[in-house]
């Protein structure tokens, strides 16, 4: 019923751009807020409408769970977004909606709200992933980025960010946690969790820090990351956490033991093909590499092969690894 209500407003947008169309009313661009900007008809409101379609294959074992696939696996999977932008007398007012859609299995899919926020001039509210990891920008451009957890991915939040000058910005924020892996992180009620950033960006150079308040678990959780653009073709990044309960699960850390620390680079190979690379640690003796190719077979034509590899420790005393291999086509709209 989900997919049906998400594929009816779809058909439904669509159906009255083409009657605007056919009445010779023409959408108007909109350059101010970037490419795939248009005005809707009758307002001063400009719309984005976006997204992705990916078909992926799997081979060998699963990198984050270590267990055998057994066959070559195939997953599809699309994704649609909404953007809306305009000027307001407070400043500028924007807003994403955004609609995973996966194949509907025993295991779960089917439609997914992934993000459905508004901002205005600074002022974030709504869901989507938590601060804790966008603030920082996640981790690297591998596909298998997060085998080692290095955030939250979806919550209530409200959050400020502003900009002392063309170098310094700040965020605070409070959310309201996620149920994940079975551990209820979600504020029923009581104090908000707490989430706060510090950011310098300068040419070449970014260093920022993001500290989050667990007020569920009462735990804390911290990350500094370090950006280089070293030439025009080479850039390099390096992220360290740390925890406090590392005995138990919190909601900002969510990597396993008490400190964590991720470290990659992307090059550019040549303007269609680029080299990804990603290693990842945390001082229970797990860790996680990966490396893939993007290629641009066209301007909106992505294929991607990654090969990764994850080993940990388990109770017995040995080691327990996995290593599996992706091919990955996604067409962007």
């Amino acid at each position: 019923m989900r997919r049906l209500l998400a594929y009816c407003m779809i058909a439904s947008c669509c159906a009255g751009f083409q009657a605007n169309a056919d009445d010779g009313k023409y959408l108007k661009v909109c350059d101010t807020w970037g490419e795939g900007y248009f005005v809707l008809p009758g307002s001063e409101t400009c719309l984005k409408i976006s997204g992705s379609l990916t078909f992926d294959l799997s081979v060998g074992e699963d990198v984050y769970s270590s267990e055998p696939l057994g066959r070559v696996v195939p997953a599809s999977s699309a994704s649609i977004d909404f953007s809306t932008a305009s000027e307001t007398d407070l400043g500028a007012l924007r807003s994403v909606l955004s609609i995973d859609l996966d194949e509907a299995s025993d295991e779960g899919g089917g439609v997914t709200l992934s993000e459905a926020v508004l901002e205005l001039n600074g002022l974030l509210v709504g869901a989507t992933s938590s601060q804790f990891d966008l603030w920082l920008n996640s981790a690297g451009a591998v596909l298998s980025d997060d085998v080692i957890a290095y955030g939250p991915s979806f919550t209530n939040l409200i959050s400020y960010t502003t900009s002392f000058d063309e170098l310094w910005s700040a965020m605070v924020g409070v959310e309201q946690g996620e149920t994940r892996d079975d551990f209820d992180f979600l504020v029923h009620g009581g104090v908000p969790h707490a989430v706060a950033g510090i950011r310098l960006g300068a040419e070449r150079i970014q260093i920022g820090s993001v500290m989050g308040y667990d007020s569920v678990r009462e735990h804390v959780a911290a990350k500094v990351r370090l950006d280089l653009e070293i030439t025009d073709s080479f850039s390099t990044f390096a992220m360290v956490g740390y925890r406090s309960g590392h005995n138990e699960p919190g909601y900002f850390g969510t990597w396993e033991g008490r400190f964590a620390a991720w470290a990659g680079f992307s090059l550019d190979l040549s303007e269609e093909l680029v080299l990804n690379s990603q290693a990842a640690y945390t001082d229970t003796g797990k860790y996680a590499i990966a490396a893939s190719f993007d290629y641009v077979l066209l301007p909106s034509l992505l294929i991607s092969t990654e090969l990764a590899f994850t080993s940990l420790p388990t109770d017995e005393g040995v080691r327990d690894s996995a290593i599996g291999g992706l091919l990955s086509i996604e067409r962007e709209f």
